[in-house]
């Protein structure tokens, strides 16, 4: 499903997006305007897109708590954080560490 980033006027399509919102189970809405978690699985070809501009992109989404970025290159798995303080952090988990979300 398609998310709606009000503050960048766009729209993007994240392989993965949760909402714990209600404001997103509208029948008639078509887009996620409050998602918590993002998974994007990246190819070569748009891993500096992700990270770079649609990273930017998400960060205006007061909703997201965190944005994973999963390597089809590499086996490993980015996750950036936003915590109370409002600063982004990123963990990066290699081949046979175990990933927990903390979304919503």
């Amino acid at each position: 499903m398609k998310v709606r980033l009000e503050a960048v006027n766009a729209f993007y399509y994240p392989d993965i997006a949760v909402t714990c919102d209600e404001r997103d189970r509208r029948p008639q809405q078509h887009f996620i305007a409050y998602p918590c978690l993002m998974i994007e699985v990246l190819p070569p070809s748009t891993a500096a897109f992700a990270r770079g501009e649609k990273f930017a992109d998400y960060r205006t989404l007061p909703s997201l708590r965190e944005y994973d970025l999963v390597s089809t290159e590499h086996q490993q798995v980015h996750l950036y954080r936003h915590d109370a303080s409002g600063q982004w952090s990123r963990q990066t988990y290699r081949e046979g560490s175990g990933v927990a979300t903390t979304a919503c």
